[in-house]
C-alpha cells in the first residue's frame, strides 16, 4: 500500500454520542479508499459487498489526520478483494507523529456496467493502472 488514497480529518461533527469519533465515519473512510482502488482498476461503478475483519487498534481522536489505503489482493470472476488500513497523523508536544495500522479491513467488491450488472474481471489483472 502505497500512497493513501483518502486524506482526512477526524472532526467534532464525526464524534458519537459517547464522545468517540463513529464507527459509521471511520468505515464510511475505508469504503471510499476501497472503492478509489477499484474505480481506478476497473473505470466502473463499483458497489460494496462485503466488509469483513475489522479491527480497531486504537482509538481515532478528533484532530487526527487519517491517512486511508487500499490494496487490492485477488481478483475473482467478478469480485475484487482488497486489504484495507487507516494510520494517523497525531498532533502532540512534539509535532505529527505517525502511528500505522490503527484500523483494517478486508473489502470485497464488485464492479457494475451501465445496467446494474456485474462486470467479469477476466480482462484485468493486478498490474492494471487506468
Amino acid at each position: 500500500m502505497k500512497n493513501a488514497l483518502i486524506k482526512t480529518i477526524a472532526m467534532p461533527s464525526d464524534v458519537n454520542k459517547s464522545g468517540q469519533i463513529s464507527t459509521g465515519f471511520i468505515l464510511r473512510q475505508l469504503d471510499l479508499a476501497a472503492g478509489v482502488a477499484v474505480k481506478e482498476l476497473t473505470g466502473q461503478r463499483s458497489v460494496t459487498i462485503a466488509m469483513d475483519k475489522i479491527c480497531f487498534q486504537k482509538p481515532i481522536l478528533v484532530g487526527d489526520y487519517l491517512l486511508c489505503f487500499a490494496k487490492i489482493t485477488k481478483l475473482g470472476k467478478t469480485s475484487i478483494n482488497l486489504n484495507l488500513r487507516i494510520d494517523i497523523k497525531r498532533l502532540d508536544e512534539k509535532g505529527f507523529s505517525l502511528h500505522k495500522k490503527i484500523v483494517s479491513a478486508q473489502a470485497t467488491f464488485v464492479s457494475l456496467d451501465k445496467n446494474g450488472e456485474k462486470i467479469a474481471l477476466d480482462e484485468f489483472t493486478l498490474s492494471d493502472k487506468r
